[in-house]
């Protein structure tokens, strides 16, 4: 062999060596993989309930890092690893999991590491069932009728019939939807059973004792177990009671006892089911039920109901029957009625006439429990010797049955009353509170107003001297400019009798038809005195001197001396043509064209009325409010007719039809609607044509009371007049104004002048005054609901004004409108943003 390939040789032997060597010293020995066994905490498994398992360490685990939360058929809710105090030290993992199938489930495998150990729980098989339809349970939910009224009590029947046995009955589940229903009222009333048949009963998160009986030949049995149900509607319309579900644990071994303690509520029912347990559940169904609950009608007599359904009897009787007057007696009311207990109610004795100034009544009732219904007691004081007896108590009660009310009396009970004293009698004052003193009642409305003509027509001339304020306020001097020439022609037929003496020859001349032969000695009249002849005879030489003296045309002055002769002619001659009078009208005009009379023109404005309301219109709002006064108070119904009337009133203010009796009418039904802004500002809008209306007043006030926002008004008097008074008072001064200078140019005194001067002053004042008005705030308002809370800008970005919620009826005034924001300022000057559609402003202001 050569020898370079014997030194290539050792060089690759030597180079495998190496790696070899290096190979063997980086190679760590495997880590020792140790099973561990799970260790399971529940017995029975079901798909809704989370359970656990627990594994043992004896060594520090860490929690898994990344552990698959969901597998086949488990979801692994969490993984805490504690520490245990055992020597040497170790630790121990709770599994949270929950089974998300049925049947027989295997649970993987989980890894957990500690720093030498990697420890691998062993698969661990489970059953997992859910709740099962059992046929040896029936539930049953009887309603007695499937049709009531408001505030009638309805009894259900509850039953509960089952074959297992007691004793291996737990955790019982009976919670019915409508217990949590805020329309209902539910009352259990007390069991009266023997004692060897009550059994206490979970239902609806109450503890209440039902009846059992148990089945003949199977003691251990439940048997069943009864109970009433008592509802009452507090709306009308149709209701669903949903299905009911019952449902409880059956235990695979059953306790020696259903009923371990004499308590009632000591048995299995309110048992959970404890972990080492092993049981499956079962469960029963009834079906929904439908109910139709009908509201109460109009009580033809308007009598105060008792609340009381028949059939019902009450029962009086008082104790002692001898005694003084002004020593109480204890009166005792059994009233006795299908329904239970806890639903029964009596309104005071204080609203019995029979009782009234004749005893002092205790109005508190102490109520008991009696098997039929309810004993209700309390006192009274009776007041004269006079009175012979406890009179016969009446209430007003209403039978389902006929769907109609009927009024029950009580027996009367004799008292043999003796005098205090000496006393026959005891004033009612002489006890504090038992007298009712009179007194006004800030709150509340007045009653609605009828439509009357003449306030019909106060109404429409303040509504159209608002709208045509500004024709009428540029109507002042433009009279002025018509009447002038007329007040200096008055003037000056004063001051110039010839003048007087024409303007009436010429007067007298224009009324005589044109074609009559009375016209020329008027017209001749008329020349005379325009020309000052001085009473001598007008001749042809006359006419035409003086029609030449005013620079007349020659035809004007040929067809005078024509009409001159054609009349001089017919003195003389009864065949002589008759003379063209017609031609003396053309004349006449040019012989006064240099003093020429005004005609003066009155301009008439031709005001386009609304056609007055037919009695139809204001009839439909008054039977909408008439049935709101009748439906149920605070009921939807009459809600509804409240509105419904509030805006029928509204359109016929709107339309100036009775506008003042209409916006007072639509306040009051917005009132009574809870719409407090909106009757606020229909008040005010009466209040403008209706300002001196003291009920009015008060409704307003009543309804400002009412609002929840307290903030100070620092207007003064002038700042709350509304500016339809102020246009009125800028009209009416304009008026006078002009009237008072078209005076003192046709009398020119002092006095005259003086007044022209200071209506001026004062019309002025008005006008500005009401010019500021105008550019301050466009027109007042009222926040229209509920709550909000104010902007300092145009968006609901920007931060609040005010810390608190401006509420309804809080008033405001309109700054400027931007972007859908009214920009408005409160009655103490203080300013904020709103949305447009939370402000309702005062249509005439």
């Amino acid at each position: 062999m050569p020898r370079w390939t014997l030194l290539l040789f050792c060089s690759l032997t030597a180079c495998v060596s190496a790696q070899e060597t290096e190979l063997e010293s980086t190679t760590e020995p495997e880590q020792a993989i140790q099973q561990v066994q799970p260790q399971l905490v529940e017995q029975s498994f079901f798909t809704d309930r989370i359970a656990s398992l627990w594994i043992d360490f004896d060594q520090q685990v860490a929690s898994p890092e990344d552990w698959p939360s969901q597998s086949d058929g488990f979801r692994i809710v969490d993984i805490e690893v504690l520490a245990t105090q055992t020597e040497p030290a170790g630790s121990r993992a709770r599994i949270r999991f929950l089974p998300t199938q049925t049947g027989v489930l295997t649970l993987p495998a989980l890894d957990f590491q500690s720093e030498n150990t990697h420890y691998k729980s062993k698969p661990i098989q489970i059953f997992v069932r859910e709740p099962q339809r059992s046929g040896q349970m029936s539930l049953e939910l009887k309603p007695q009728k499937l049709q009531v009224y408001v505030g009638e009590a309805l009894r259900i029947d509850l039953s509960w019939h089952s074959s297992l046995q007691a004793a291996a009955l737990k955790h019982l589940k009976l919670f019915p939807d409508y217990f949590s229903d805020p329309d209902l009222a539910i009352v259990i009333p007390r069991n009266t059973a023997p004692e060897a048949q009550q059994v206490g009963l979970p239902i609806g998160g109450r503890r209440v004792i039902a009846t059992r009986s148990r089945i003949a030949d199977n003691e251990r049995a439940l048997g069943t177990l009864e109970l009433p149900l008592y509802l009452r509607f507090q709306r009308p319309g149709h209701y669903t009671l949903p299905s009911t579900q019952l449902e409880c644990a059956v235990l695979e071994k059953p306790e020696q006892s259903f009923a371990r303690y004499a308590a009632h509520f000591n048995n299995s029912l309110f048992d959970s089911v404890e972990p080492d347990e092993r049981y499956s559940r079962v469960y029963t169904t009834a079906p929904a039920i439908e109910i139709e609950v009908l509201p109460l009608p109009i009580d033809p007599e308007q009598a105060p109901f008792t609340g009381l359904f028949e059939p019902v009897s009450i029962q009086v009787s008082a104790q002692p029957t001898e005694l003084e007057i002004g020593q109480l007696l204890e009166l005792e009311l059994k009233v006795s009625s299908n329904a239970p207990h806890g639903m029964l109610e009596l309104p005071p004795l204080s609203q019995q006439a029979g009782l009234r100034e004749r005893f002092v009544v205790d109005d508190q009732y102490t109520r008991l429990w009696h098997t039929e219904g309810s004993l209700f007691r309390t006192r009274l004081r009776p007041l004269t010797t006079a009175t012979p007896a406890i009179p016969a108590l009446h209430f007003r009660t209403f039978d389902p049955n006929t769907g109609r009310y009927q009024n029950i009396q009580t027996q009367p009970i004799p008292l043999q009353l003796h005098p205090s004293k000496g006393q026959t009698f005891i004033p009612i004052s002489s006890f504090a509170g038992a007298a009712v003193p009179l007194s006004s009642q800030p709150q509340g409305i007045w009653n609605n107003l009828q439509k009357n003509p003449m306030n019909d027509t106060l109404n429409l001339i303040i509504q159209l001297l608002n709208h045509l304020f500004w024709p009428l306020l540029g109507l002042g001097p433009l009279l002025f400019l018509c009447l002038r020439p007329l007040v200096r022609e008055r003037r000056r037929r004063a001051l110039q009798p010839e003048y007087a003496r024409r303007v009436a020859a010429y007067k007298n001349f224009k009324k005589i038809a044109a074609d009559s032969p009375e016209k020329w000695p008027a017209f001749l009249q008329f020349m005379a005195s325009t020309f000052d002849s001085r009473e001598k005879a007008w001749t042809r030489g006359d006419s035409e001197r003086a029609l030449e003296k005013i620079g007349a045309d020659r035809e004007s002055i040929h067809s005078l001396s024509t009409i001159h002769r054609a009349v001089d002619a017919a003195q003389f001659s009864s065949q002589a043509p008759q003379p063209n009078y017609q031609a003396l009208d053309p004349i006449a005009k040019k012989i006064i064209h240099w003093s020429s009379q005004l005609s003066l023109v009155l301009c008439l404005l031709t005001l386009s009325f609304t056609p007055r309301a037919e009695a139809s219109e204001w009839d439909d709002a008054a039977q909408s409010f008439a049935q709101a006064q009748a439906a149920p108070a605070g009921s939807d119904a009459s809600l509804a007719d409240y509105k419904v009337a509030a805006l029928k009133f509204e359109n016929l203010a709107a339309t100036h039809q009775h506008g003042g009796e209409a916006w007072r009418n639509a306040g009051n039904a917005w009132f009574q609607a809870g719409e407090l802004g909106r009757a606020i500002v229909a008040y005010r809008s009466a209040q403008a044509l209706r300002p001196f209306d003291a009920a009015l007043a008060q409704s307003l006030a009543a309804a400002r009371g009412s609002a929840l926002n307290s903030v100070p008004d620092s207007r003064n008097w002038l700042q709350k007049i509304p500016r339809s008074w102020l246009k009125i008072t800028v009209l009416v001064g304009n008026t006078l104004f002009w009237l008072s200078l078209l005076y003192s140019l046709r009398h020119r005194h002092r006095r005259a002048y003086l007044c022209n001067l200071a209506l001026a002053l004062a019309l002025l004042s008005s006008a500005g005054y009401l010019s500021l008005r105008s550019l301050q705030a466009q027109s007042q308002g009222c926040i229209i609901v509920d709550s909000l809370y104010a902007k300092k800008g145009p968006s609901y970005a920007y931060a609040n004004a005010f810390n608190e919620a401006l509420h309804d009826g809080l008033e405001c005034s309109l700054i400027e409108t931007r972007d859908g924001w009214h920009h408005i300022q409160l009655n103490d000057q203080r300013t904020c943003w709103v949305p447009q559609n939370t402000v309702q402003f005062i249509q005439f202001d």
